[in-house]
């Protein structure tokens, strides 16, 4: 099914105006490809197109340690569930978990890929394995890197990795659609979920019920898993390479342009129905993040303007804007958190702490 989504083509300039307040920043030695939050909200990691990761006490606002991760570069990185392990992956063809219960990392666990680059790593959300992908390959391994499963995406590349909120499904996305496979029971066989096409990204909804991927022909597609159906929305200016979820999984925010773009889970829709776009940024979208919380809803692009939005409709202005002093790479809102704290790292490789109102 074809949605239609209207994109204007000349976006207005995003007002100047914010109750945004930067708490703590640094500068690393290059971009910061990746940023991620603690389970408790406490410490944020931040990782470099150089292989370098730095870890922020977002309480005592001060730096923690810095490390090399990996040689060449990185280009994921997430924290335990519940724990105090770092996963990271990167273009040595290898993903690692650092112990960082002492304030400085420490190695307790490898993979290594025949491939140079891995791309692609997250963790179960039990926090007892991880999976990590190179290439066509996909491996789960548990806590301290012991392979469990080692599957094959066989149609391509893997474009994106991710596990279902709820239980053990892993789903890699690429060429052809998306595998779902079911570690914990050797006796399943992966499932397919065929599209004739490319997807680019993926996100699971909060309770696993729809599986949304970007895709290289400027749509987006989803499956809805419990009713065996699926949706194609078209119209974007370009590929969908960001997709997150509102907590409650009612919204489903998209790039794709210069446009954030909004479609509504309820009940039989969004089929049949148009996006909300929401139309300040003027420069392509680079970063989208919905709070932990409620349904506030963070923007960053390429021109250097995070928007904060409250209200989801068309031409309704941002709710706080601020522009940095570079193009925005990387947003994380900060969880669990009773204030508004979020992260921004730009591409003069910059990271930020910034508060705005509740």
């Amino acid at each position: 099914m074809r949605l239609r989504c209207g994109l204007l083509s000349q976006p207005a300039q995003p007002e100047r105006r914010t109750n945004m307040q930067v708490e703590w920043s640094t500068t690393i030695s290059e971009i910061p490809v990746a940023l991620a939050w603690s389970d408790d909200g406490r410490w944020l990691a931040a990782g470099g197109a150089d292989g370098e990761v730095f870890v922020v006490d977002a309480v005592g606002l001060c730096e923690v340690t810095r490390f090399a991760a990996h040689t060449n570069g990185l280009f994921q990185l997430a924290w335990q569930p519940s724990g105090n392990r770092l996963l990271t992956s990167g273009q040595d063809g290898c993903a690692r978990v650092w112990d960082l219960s002492d304030n400085d990392a420490r190695p307790v666990g490898e993979v290594r890929f025949a491939q140079d680059w891995v791309e692609h790593c997250g963790w179960q959300p039990s926090g007892k394995s991880f999976a990590a992908a190179a290439g066509r390959d996909v491996k789960v391994l548990d806590a301290d890197g012991a392979l469990q499963r080692d599957y094959r995406f066989e149609s391509s590349t893997v474009a994106a990795l991710a596990w279902r909120p709820q239980g053990a499904q892993l789903a890699a996305a690429g060429y052809q659609g998306v595998m779902l496979f079911s570690p914990l029971d050797a006796r399943q066989p992966p499932k397919a979920l065929p599209w004739n096409g490319s997807m680019v990204s993926m996100a699971w909804r909060p309770d696993g019920s729809v599986i949304a991927c970007g895709c290289q022909d400027s749509s987006v597609h989803f499956w809805r898993l419990r009713e065996g159906t699926e949706a194609y929305m078209s119209g974007y200016e370009t590929k969908p390479r960001h997709l997150v979820w509102s907590r409650d999984g009612e919204w489903l925010a998209t790039s794709g342009g210069s446009d954030v773009t909004l479609w509504r889970f309820r009940k039989s829709s969004p089929e049949g129905t148009s996006p909300t776009n929401l139309r300040r940024h003027r420069a392509p979208l680079q970063a989208l993040a919905f709070a932990p919380r409620g349904r506030r809803l963070i923007s960053g692009c390429a021109g250097g303007w995070v928007c904060l939005w409250d209200q989801f409709e068309d031409f309704t202005p941002p709710t706080e804007a601020l522009q940095f002093s570079a193009g925005i790479e990387a947003l994380a809102w900060q969880p669990r958190a009773t204030g508004g704290m979020f992260a921004v790292g730009d591409a003069a490789g910059t990271v930020q702490l910034l508060v705005t109102a509740k």
